[in-house]
């Protein structure tokens, strides 16, 4: 090797002349383009600015911009994604699905980016309806809405748009009216084509079904076509499609506020029935549950008539949500004498439980013309009723209206949960005692095929401080501990 070698070998390797790589690219070209404002004219510095300001434009829309790309199948529940898996037609029509992809990411100011997952997808009389989700540039996670009468080619149209909240347990997703073709539409959905819901996978049911089993309960609106008083009516899906469910309602009016119970009915109960609130926006959402749900028993319905009356006790506990509220019994009857009729009794007795208490709570609660005639609860130190051998629970209730013969009515509640679906009578028989301040007391046989709610009238109007319930079973006469009940000013 020669001298001249060895230098030049020597130079290159001297770590006293290495140049270290720039820890952030940007500070490193701004002091470099100082150092030539230094060195040069102002030509120079125009013209190193302006070579700047191109690598600059060049450079940012690579970093940032991130194509939308169609992806089969359903996304892991770490990305914040719905994790459902896709249902509809157009779900081996991946052309269709990418075309609306594109237009998603043309037609929105948020586009999306990275991995689009398909949620719905169906065609209608020639329109395709999709529904799609995606993080979108600003880190949103999002579900898109398009619509198009000419398949694939377009053009499509966006629907809308909503946002999905972290965390959140959507339930279903409300399309606007208007999205299905109303000629697609099932019969008793007139006028028009109103809101519809995309069920969440716990909802859904094969789609080979051939009629329409109910999702739950709807609350209708009163409305032209619709009624003068606002009433519960089923959640049906529609045959075919195990995962669509129109709401009745008028289409061309905006989505009145209204509430939906899933339960499974006629179909095999959950063991809760999530209530959903719709807010009334008329536009693409996604429904969450509420903070009461209703929690079933066997062979029993969620019973969403008795929501006011369970928001009423809620609000008179002081409680809020989450809760599990078990309808136990509900019922409407009055007791008079004389020619006129008194306005009915509404009761109530419920099961409320709450995360941050120990044990459950029984509540007894009765309205009487708007006016609340019983209040009565009850802490049980068991994981729920279910789990007791019998329970009992009552209500006063005043009698109103008519001559008054100095009668008192106790409306009462009780149960075996010995019993067996479609028995014809009581494992147990339950007798009440009811007992005042005075020292009376008088007993009474409680009526208990099935379970449900009885009332019994008594000679005075004295007031009742506590209700003792008995149970004996009828195969063999072995007495149960007695079941004790407060009166309704406790």
């Amino acid at each position: 090797m020669s001298d001249l070698e060895s230098l030049v070998r020597d130079a290159l390797s001297d770590d006293r002349r290495r140049l270290a790589p720039p820890h952030d690219t940007a500070t490193w070209v701004a002091k470099a383009v100082r150092r030539q404002r230094r060195r040069h004219a102002v030509v120079g510095v125009v013209a190193t600015a302006a070579v700047a300001l191109a690598a600059v434009a060049v450079v940012v829309p690579l970093a940032n911009d991130q194509s939308a790309t169609y992806v089969a199948g359903r996304p892991d529940a770490a990305s914040g994604l719905l994790p459902w898996a896709p249902v509809g037609t157009l779900t081996e029509e991946s052309d269709v699905v990418a075309a609306a992809v594109g237009a998603w990411e043309s037609l929105a100011d948020d586009q999306p980016a990275g991995d689009v997952y398909l949620v719905a997808g169906d065609r209608w009389d020639e329109t395709d309806v999709v529904l799609l989700q995606a993080r979108t540039d600003s880190g949103t996670a999002s579900v898109a809405l398009l619509t198009t009468a000419d398949g694939a080619a377009g053009p499509w149209e966006l629907k809308g748009t909503t946002e999905l909240a972290p965390d959140s347990d959507v339930q279903a997703l409300v399309l606007p009216a208007d999205t299905i073709p109303s000629q697609a539409m099932p019969r008793g959905t007139e006028p028009g084509s109103p809101p519809s819901l995309v069920l969440g996978p716990h909802w859904r049911v094969s789609s080979l079904r051939d009629f329409p089993p109910s999702v739950g309960s709807q609350l209708v609106p009163a409305g032209p076509g619709f009624g003068d008083e606002p009433s519960w009516q089923p959640l049906d899906r529609v045959g075919g499609y195990g995962w669509w469910a129109p709401l009745s309602m008028a289409a061309q009016s905006a989505l009145s506020p209204t509430t939906v119970v899933f339960d499974h009915t006629g179909h095999g109960y959950a063991n809760v029935a999530p209530v959903l609130a719709l807010d009334g926006s008329a536009g693409l959402s996604p429904l969450t549950p509420s903070d009461v749900s209703l929690r079933l028993l066997p062979n029993e319905s969620a019973q969403p008539e008795a929501l006011g009356d369970i928001g009423a006790v809620m609000e008179r506990l002081g409680l809020t949500g989450p809760a599990e509220v078990t309808v136990l019994n509900t019922g409407s009857g009055a007791i008079w004498f004389g020619k006129r009729e008194p306005p009915n009794t509404d009761s109530l007795f419920a099961q409320v439980d709450t995360p941050d208490a120990r044990h459950p709570l029984l509540v007894a609660y009765a309205t009487t013309a708007g006016e609340v005639t019983c209040f009565s609860k009850r802490r049980v130190p068991a994981t729920d009723v279910t789990s007791l051998p019998f329970v009992g629970m009552a209500c006063p209730e005043p009698v109103v209206g008519g001559l008054r013969r100095g009668i008192q009515s106790n409306l009462l509640w009780a149960r075996s949960f010995f019993d067996e679906p479609g028995m014809k009578s009581s494992v147990l028989d339950i007798t009440v005692t009811i007992v005042r301040p005075n020292g009376q007391s008088s007993q009474r046989n409680v009526p208990t095929y099935f379970g449900g709610s009885g009332s019994v009238s008594e000679g005075t109007t004295e007031p009742v401080l506590r209700y003792v319930f008995r149970a004996t079973e009828t195969f063999d006469g072995v007495a149960l501990t007695p079941w004790i009940w407060p009166a309704s000013s406790q």
